[in-house]
């Protein structure tokens, strides 16, 4: 008889060919016993190779895949709904987890009370280039990454585990609310509800305020106050006709700032700037030796 594994690792994936091997290789490594531990990885539809490099690892991870992209939830879902242990280990397809991360985390699942569990996330500043996405969770807040997350399985699926309607929930929102103390450096979520036409609130912390101009899109508030940003947003709930005028104007910022295209062109511009300052540096190196 197969004894049933302590713990499942849950990996979404897409389109991580090459990250998500460093990350399953490191699962492998933990110090917890391999025999108390399965590692589900579910393809979120991937066209990149993900499938290939997956089969490299053969029997020693369990692969769930979908035929098509859904999304992270979804995806985390899928892997919860398809595992066998007691306890959902979650992590992402660009994390390297350190040894200790299943027997740390498991511990504290020795209390029945216990219900869910998160770590510390760094971020290898070294390996950060622009643009990158990344998530800093060093110090005692109420900040939960889904990269580094534990719960008890029966409580994860009691609760319906991730929302996978999120866009559907924001448009159906009054307004938003960003009341980040820690790591939001350009919120994606800020940006989709001022998509969506909804007036927000953002705390000035990291680049929430270059996303939102106070008194236009909504209103910018010093972060980790209660007060002020409880203010804002009774303002808000109690004048329909300014979130309105600001949900408007919020949309309209993302739609001139914030698009792929305009991220792309963007990108495109520094690299063609970058270039063309090493081409005139070059040259002028070069002129000076001939001389």
């Amino acid at each position: 008889m197969v004894s049933r594994p302590a713990v499942s690792v849950i990996i979404p994936v897409y389109n991580g060919g090459e990250g998500i091997v460093d990350t399953i290789v490191a699962v492998l490594d933990q110090d917890c016993p391999r025999k108390r531990y399965e590692i589900v990885v579910v393809d979120d539809g991937s066209t990149d190779g993900t499938a290939e490099r997956l089969e490299e690892f053969g029997k020693s991870i369990k692969v769930v895949r979908h035929d098509r992209n859904r999304g992270s939830a979804a995806a985390r879902n899928t892997g919860a709904r398809s595992a066998a242990g007691k306890i959902l280990a979650f992590t992402d397809s660009d994390c390297v987890p350190e040894k200790d991360w299943l027997t740390k985390g498991l511990k504290y699942f020795k209390d029945p009370k216990v219900g869910g569990v998160s770590g510390y996330t760094k971020t290898d500043k070294a390996k950060r280039a622009y643009l990158t996405h990344y998530s800093e969770n060093t110090s005692n807040n109420e900040f939960y990454p889904t990269c580094n997350m534990f719960y008890r399985r029966d409580v994860f699926l009691k609760f319906g585990g991730f929302r996978e309607d999120m866009s559907y929930c924001t448009q159906a929102f009054d307004a938003g609310a960003q009341p980040s103390i820690d790591c939001d450096t350009s919120s994606f979520s800020l940006k989709e509800q001022m998509a969506c036409e909804k007036a927000v609130v953002a705390s000035d912390y990291g680049g929430l305020g270059e996303i939102v101009t106070d008194g236009i899109e909504g209103f910018v508030v010093p972060s980790g106050v209660v007060e002020p940003l409880a203010a804002a947003i009774r303002r808000l709930a109690n004048d329909a006709s300014l979130r309105k005028t600001m949900g408007a104007a919020g949309r309209a910022r993302v739609l001139r700032d914030f698009t792929v295209q305009v991220f792309a062109r963007r990108t495109l511009d520094a690299y063609r700037h970058a270039l063309e300052l090493h081409r005139r540096a070059t040259t002028g190196l070069h002129e000076r030796t001939s001389s």
